[in-house]
């Protein structure tokens, strides 16, 4: 389980939706159905608690972004996927994200929507 900020995750998940699920409606219609809880893998928040009340399990690894983020931290998960998958990734310079950095939503996301994700994750 990889945890990043939730503004964040929206924009990953957004350009995941776009790229990989087809989503064709603007950015801000995606934030709207986020925050609705009625994307995959939603409700988001009991998600995060799922997961987190399994951290202590053999089989889950539980990472925040910020602990990701490191070269040597991406090394050492593309190297265990080499190893479970047992096929050589053709190129090490493979990315797994698309910008790979902490903070983007404040490039990405207008002040009203920081607010409005930071009122939704308060309650």
């Amino acid at each position: 389980m990889l945890l990043e900020i939730v503004k964040d995750t929206a924009i990953s998940y957004y350009y995941h939706y776009v790229n990989f699920q087809h989503y064709v409606h603007d950015f801000s219609d995606f934030i709207e159905v986020f925050l609705d809880d009625k994307t995959n893998f939603s409700p988001y928040h009991s998600h995060i608690i799922d997961f987190w009340n399994l951290h202590h399990e053999e089989n889950i690894l539980f990472l925040t972004f910020e602990e990701y983020e490191t070269q040597l931290f991406q090394k050492y998960i593309l190297q265990t996927i080499e190893d479970i998958c047992k096929v050589k990734m053709v190129d090490q310079n493979f990315r797994i994200t698309r910008k790979g950095a902490v903070g983007l939503h404040n490039e990405e996301m207008s002040q009203d929507l920081i607010d409005k994700f930071n009122k939704w994750t308060d309650m």
